[in-house]
Formats: structure tokens, sequence, C-alpha cells
């Protein structure tokens, strides 16, 4: 199996040079779509699973969407950048649309006055 799997992408490679590359191009540009994922919820601590969710979702949308029209690059721009910003989008108006917890911001729940109060 392996090598008939092997045989089949050398065919691939040899045959359609171009499609390695496309498919390279937009497995990165669907990687990036996790950046503002990871660093969003290191860094903000509002930000929400859901948000997360949401804008990773419409990031690799917009990818996908511009890959299939044959809009990538997007009038010169690689097409990961507009779905970062769409990506960002989404998951801060997801983010600013759900309540915050109760408590408010991380350390200045009941607990943690308790805790300084011993």
């Amino acid at each position: 199996m392996c090598l008939l799997a092997g045989l089949l992408a050398l065919g691939g490679a040899l045959f359609y040079p171009n499609t390695l590359v496309e498919l390279s191009v937009l497995s990165y540009e669907g990687l990036a779509q996790l950046v503002p994922l990871v660093l969003l919820s290191l860094f903000w601590r509002r930000m929400t699973a859901a948000g997360g969710v949401a804008g990773l979702c419409t990031g690799l949308a917009v990818v996908l969407l511009l890959w299939a029209t044959d809009n990538d690059p997007y009038h010169g721009v690689n097409g990961g950048l507009p779905a970062l910003a769409a990506n960002l989008a989404v998951a801060a108006a997801v983010t600013y649309g759900r309540p915050q917890r109760p408590g408010g911001a991380p350390g200045t729940g009941a607990a943690s006055r308790t805790k300084e109060s011993v």
C-alpha cells in the first residue's frame, strides 16, 4: 500500500507540479488561521472559546472560498491575509457579544477576595 501511495504521489508530482505548490500554500493559509486563536487566548483574558472557534471557522471559510473561486491571491494579496482580518473581526465580535463571566476579570471574584483577606 505504501508503494502504491508513493507511486501515486510521484506521478502527481511529475505530471501536475503546480498542484503540489497550490496545496502547500493552501495548507499554510489554513494553518495561519490558528495564530489569532492561540495569541488572543494567551494575551486577552476576555477571549471566549466561542469567539475563537467562530473566528477560526470564518478564517478557514474565507481561505477556502477565495481558493475555490480562484481569487487567491486577492488583488495581489495572499488570501490568508483577508482571512486573518475576518478571523480577528469575528472573534472579537463574538467575544464582545457574549456576556462577561460573573465576577468580571480573573482575580476580582469573591474567591480571590477571600484568599486576600486571610
